[in-house]
């Protein structure tokens, strides 16, 4: 059965039938490519889907592209199919949705579809949200009967150093996705055009960096078939990035879970991932929090340096309590929220299964 148009929602994308339906709505956050005749398929972050069952399109490739904030996401969408994504040029993200851009192949005659989602460390949303974002858009797309093609993860070449966050954005990647997917994947270093700009341009420099991420932080997912990429911020950049991929069809880890299994995204291994960071983070701030708190009890204002130092603690302790009420938000959202008998239900039906799976092994042998 091929795809039937679900209806729409605000932020959803209705993808024609024909070049004549190729209008966007004044409050859709969402694009689509107008050049190109595509299939009637959905693709977006908020879902109304019909009860019947939806298979995908033999021939239609749909990949999603993922990475921190700033990684160069919309900048490599626009590159490949043209369509003005919105593009950040500041300090606050602008991908907080998920949005859909159809094109043509440029060699295949085939339709191609980008998916670009929001990063985590976002401006405007918590990394809460943005899972639970990512997870439903994918489970509703795997309940549609659609299986992405490939998955492209950005990561910026300028980049110094793996900041912290971006550790904790690699690791949720790894869990949404899992092991299986790997060899669909694409780990791509963006930004090489702008570092060649630069006065004293290295190449020397950046290529290290290219080999000591997938030396370390990379490795887990090179050793099982991720290809890394580089995108110059080109037409042809862009699509020799997607070539690169074997674009077989794959069911995501997150989206076997959710969608199978059942699990709520609390127990999702990218959902217990999250909350493992949540904590950890929750604990080292309220350890500062306790430093800052003693080193104020022995201080005095006797000088202008000490009410300088004075009022940088004050400063500091006051970031601290509100990055920790960030997380305590985190932590007791719903989505996040964990389910005790839920859990425990999942757990014996897992086991259960297990000791079947034991069972029948020991007989065939």
């Amino acid at each position: 059965m091929g795809f039937r148009r679900p209806k729409s929602r605000r932020t959803s994308v209705n993808i024609p039938s024909s070049p004549s339906e190729s209008t966007i709505s004044s409050t859709n956050e969402s694009y689509y490519t107008a050049n190109s005749l595509s299939p009637s398929l959905d693709v977006s972050s908020n879902f109304s889907m019909s009860s019947e069952s939806r298979s995908q399109p033999n021939n239609a490739i749909i990949i999603a592209v993922m990475g921190p904030t700033g990684a160069g996401k919309s900048s490599f969408i626009k590159a490949a199919t043209g369509v003005d994504v919105q593009i950040g040029e500041s300090l606050s993200s602008c991908t907080q949705d998920i949005q859909a851009v159809w094109c043509k192949h440029p060699t295949r005659d085939c339709d191609v579809c980008f998916v670009d989602t929001p990063g985590f460390d976002d401006t405007y949303k918590d990394d809460t949200q943005i899972l639970e974002l990512i997870a439903n858009w994918l489970l509703k797309t795997y309940q549609a009967g659609t299986k992405l093609s490939g998955v492209l993860y950005l990561h910026s070449i300028t980049a110094n150093r793996m900041p912290h966050s971006a550790v904790r954005t690699l690791d949720i990647f790894q869990k949404i996705c899992g092991r299986d997917a790997f060899s669909t994947t694409g780990l791509v270093t963006t930004h090489w055009d702008h570092v060649a700009s630069q006065p004293g341009y290295d190449a020397t420099e950046c290529e290290k960096k290219e080999k000591d991420l997938c030396e370390t932080f990379w490795k887990p997912l090179v050793d099982l078939g991720s290809k890394p990429l580089r995108f110059h911020n080109t037409h042809i950049s862009a699509w020799d990035v997607v070539r690169s991929l074997p674009l077989e069809q794959k069911v995501l880890l997150i989206q076997r879970e959710m969608g199978d299994e059942h699990l709520r995204l609390s127990e999702t291994t990218a959902g217990r991932t999250l909350l493992s960071w949540l904590f950890r983070a929750a604990s080292s701030l309220k350890e500062a929090i306790e430093r800052i708190v003693n080193l104020l009890a022995g201080s005095s204002s006797t000088s202008a340096d000490d009410n300088s130092s004075i009022k940088y603690l004050e400063q500091e302790k006051a970031k601290a309590n509100e990055e920790l009420n960030g997380i305590k938000t985190q932590l007791d959202s719903q989505s996040l929220r964990r389910n005790p008998l839920l859990h425990l239900e999942h757990y014996r039906s897992r086991k259960s299964r297990s000791a079947r799976e034991t069972t029948k092994a020991g007989t065939s042998l």
